[in-house]
């Protein structure tokens, strides 16, 4: 039985900027530096109102992305958090945009 619960709260159109994507993806892994073409992942999802934009993106191999699932952002960014911003550094890339990074113990 359908409920209509789908028109009522209709989700958002997912956009996407494939300009930015491909440059994140032409980008060795943040992580570990295995060659491009790398997986453009969001540090806030797109179900999290995350955009594609280079302060919200990084480059990742398919085991790193994994993990960041597995372990889940706030974990993988705190694991992280050294490696990605001198990466970002090097690539002169802006700075991410963590709202959360405060929170992260």
């Amino acid at each position: 039985m359908k409920t209509g619960l789908k028109n009522v709260f209709p989700k958002s159109k997912r956009i996407e900027d494939d300009e930015v994507l491909s440059q994140i993806r032409s980008y060795p892994c943040t992580i570990c530096l295995a060659p491009a073409p790398s997986q453009a992942c969001h540090w806030h999802s797109k179900g999290a109102k995350g955009d594609d934009t280079l302060e919200n993106l990084y480059s990742a191999c398919f085991t790193h992305h994994r993990e960041q699932h597995d372990q889940g952002i706030k974990t993988f960014y705190e694991k992280y958090k050294e490696k990605t911003k001198t990466f970002r550094r090097i690539f002169n890339l802006p700075d991410l945009d963590i709202w959360w990074e405060d929170e992260v113990t």
